[in-house]
């Protein structure tokens, strides 16, 4: 599940606090110092990575870069549980290009808490349909997938979360390829 593996881990395990997130070993979040601050003063609820543009849409766009089995997989999911949400996701993912890279955020637990709980029943029905690729690089499907949903689902609830962009940055690994100084 790539990153969102992690992301399992946080939901799972972690409840003493307000807000959990996900960055990368490479990647992170541009923020400033006082970002918590500004966060809470502001009643923002999620911080999602500036969209990317994907084209022809984000399922065209998909299909080309990862393949359609596993697409398709998802989109029978919803299907079979909301026809509504179903229909409301073909469309998003047909018209739209911009979607939120790199499964990075930053949310109010209630937040993540609602996301993953829709999110992580859908990728683990699609896992168990596709099953694994013997490419490990599009056998991180569900990570992929997760990126396009994680950007369906805050669209779906836009007015009910304040949602806030953020840039990222992707730091350059040495040539061990650790990604770390010592």
């Amino acid at each position: 599940f790539a990153e969102m593996t992690g992301a399992y881990w946080i939901w799972k395990n972690i409840d003493h606090v307000s807000y959990k997130g996900l960055c990368h070993y490479r990647r992170h979040f541009i923020l400033p110092d006082d970002w918590a601050e500004r966060m809470c003063e502001n009643g923002i609820d999620v911080i999602l990575p500036v969209p990317l543009f994907a084209a022809p849409s984000l399922e065209g766009n998909y299909k080309k870069r990862h393949g359609s089995y596993e697409w398709e997989a998802m989109l029978r999911y919803l299907q079979e549980k909301d026809e509504k949400e179903y229909q409301a996701a073909k469309d998003f993912f047909g018209r739209n290009n911009l979607y939120s890279p790199c499964n990075m955020f930053i949310m109010k637990k209630a937040v993540m808490d609602e996301l993953c709980g829709w999110l992580f029943p859908l990728l683990f029905d699609v896992a168990e349909r596709c099953g694994q690729k013997r490419d490990g690089y599009l056998n991180r499907y569900p990570g992929f997938l997760s990126e396009r949903l994680i950007t369906f689902f805050f669209e779906r609830n836009r007015k009910r979360f304040r949602i806030a962009y953020s840039d990222k940055n992707f730091l350059e690994s040495d040539e061990r390829g650790s990604g770390c100084e010592i």
